[in-house]
């Protein structure tokens, strides 16, 4: 069998195909920034600290409270773990610190009687996860926002410290 040679319009066709890849190939981004780029950007979507963001590391939980100070390895931590909150956001005064990982955070309003018109006060005490990045003690002014039931008691866990004895 005799081989065809191409034809010299289809020659000029190959080599401007090729000459087009060639072009292409150069002015695409490398691979290692676009998966660093779209790697940044879903981990913000998802609701995730970038290095840029804070120095520890942690999560964004989509309240407006500042991250703590320090980083722990507390797996039902909202900024350290991955624990999400949400719903009821309450702040209170730590009554009791006595427990492991665990504070009652007392809440005080008052209560119209109207038979008498007057207010009374009433209290309720709420059990909340303390992570121990946080540092929280008896008589601080905390945060403490919803989640997941943790024990049989206990289904909020401690976001914000805002004051100390």
């Amino acid at each position: 069998m005799a081989e065809r040679k191409p034809s010299p319009k289809a020659a000029q066709v190959a080599e401007e195909s090729s000459a087009q890849k060639r072009v292409t190939t150069k002015k695409a981004t490398p691979k290692a920034a676009v998966a660093a780029a779209a790697s940044a950007s879903t981990a913000r979507r998802k609701g995730r600290a970038t290095a840029t963001d804070n120095p520890h590391k942690h999560r964004d939980i989509g309240l407006d409270v500042p991250f703590p100070p320090a980083r722990c390895s507390d797996v039902d931590c909202p900024f350290c773990g991955t624990l999400p909150v949400h719903g009821s956001v309450i702040t209170g005064v730590v009554s009791s610190a006595k427990m492991q990982h665990t504070v009652v955070v007392t809440r005080e309003r008052l209560w119209r009687v109207p038979k008498f018109e007057r207010y009374e006060k009433r209290t309720s005490r709420i059990p909340a996860h303390c992570p121990p990045c946080l540092g929280v003690q008896e008589g601080d002014v905390v945060t403490i926002a919803e989640c997941r039931p943790l024990s049989k008691t206990v289904a909020y866990v401690v976001v914000a410290r805002h004051q100390g004895n």
